[in-house]
């Protein structure tokens, strides 16, 4: 990723809003019958640009090192890598990260295939898995006009082709504190903790349906927070994280209703003279949310404005860390 190319002392950049802007538009290919999961619809995000916000002691950059020419303070942009691109994309599900879906049902406008607590038996659920290569062949459902071309997107991947589909997008920021030294954090009362502090969305078109199931997963010390940050998201649904039965994430337990306060189990920060942490930001839309069908793309999306911030904080009372835990590659 480029590094951020803001100039230090610059008065302005502390009024720079913790938002990115989304400027979407809704797309519908040819062959428009198909499922809640779908394949052959998708919506298109045009000039898209995230920033990210920290507070309470804590540093952000695009970049990792503590180098002369890292900028570290209280925002961070994304490059203009993506500002200018076009992203297209699909309808996917997970749970951690570390297993990904596109569908398989032929149906068009069905609502969550997967059933709580049943293992994730491909197409007979109406999903198969992503195996997460930059651009694999993936065999269309029988019987339908299905993409074949599976791709996803990573900031840090070059080659953004208007005509090429992604499933989410990804960011990478780094966060430290500003003192000397590495800071110890905990769940106990009194503790110092890193919270995840704002996930919100704004904008003229947040009412509108699809936009229900836009969400915002932050991976941060090996864990995943999921967040629906657009009010009326369906309040429980089901993803699997592998093929077998025990791993059925059920949304009210790992699905934040965002905005709100999230606690994170991260153990430490490091202080301003080392790397920073690394926290991934992924976006995308959620096809187990029952908002998630072909009836509700139907018009062009207005922009919409998300909002990101981070804060380290001391506990009053004890917290609860809901993170997932992302798998070992």
């Amino acid at each position: 990723m480029k590094a951020n190319t803001k100039k230090k002392g610059n008065p302005m950049k502390k009024l720079v809003p913790a938002a990115g802007m989304l400027a979407i538009s809704a797309t519908m290919l040819a062959t428009s019958t198909y499922a809640w999961f779908t394949m052959n619809k998708e919506v298109t995000v045009q000039n898209l640009a995230v920033q990210a916000k920290a507070e309470g002691g804590l540093l952000i950059s695009e970049t990792q090192g503590y180098a002369a020419t890292d900028i570290w303070d209280d925002s961070a942009n994304t490059t203009a890598e993506l500002a200018a691109a076009k992203v297209a994309l699909y309808p996917t599900s997970t749970a951690n990260t570390g297993t990904w879906y596109h569908a398989t049902s032929k149906t068009a406008n069905d609502a969550a295939n997967a059933e709580a607590g049943s293992a994730s038996t491909y197409k007979n659920d109406g999903y198969t898995a992503l195996t997460l290569t930059s651009s694999e062949l993936q065999a269309a459902a029988a019987g339908t006009n299905g993409k074949k071309d599976v791709y996803f997107a990573d900031s840090g991947t070059s080659g953004y082709d208007a005509d090429d589909a992604k499933y989410y997008l990804k960011y990478t920021y780094y966060l430290k504190t500003s003192t000397e030294g590495t800071t110890t954090l905990g769940l106990a009362n009194g503790d110092q903790n890193l919270n995840i502090s704002v996930v919100n969305v704004t904008g003229s078109s947040v009412s509108t349906e699809l936009n229900k199931s836009l969400r915002v997963g932050i991976e941060i010390g090996g864990k995943f927070y999921i967040f629906a940050p657009v009010s009326g998201a369906t309040g429980t649904y089901y993803v699997n994280a592998s093929s077998t039965a025990t791993n059925a994430i059920d949304s009210s337990a790992s699905t934040h209703d965002a905005p709100m306060t999230v606690a994170t189990g991260l153990t430490s920060l490091p202080g301003v003279k080392q790397n920073g942490t690394p926290v991934y930001v992924y976006m995308w839309y959620e096809g187990e949310d029952a908002a998630c069908k072909s009836e509700n793309v139907t018009a062009t999306l207005d922009e919409l404005t998300v909002n990101l911030e981070f804060k380290l904080t001391t506990l009053s009372a004890a917290a609860t860390d809901s993170g997932v835990a992302v798998p070992t590659p």
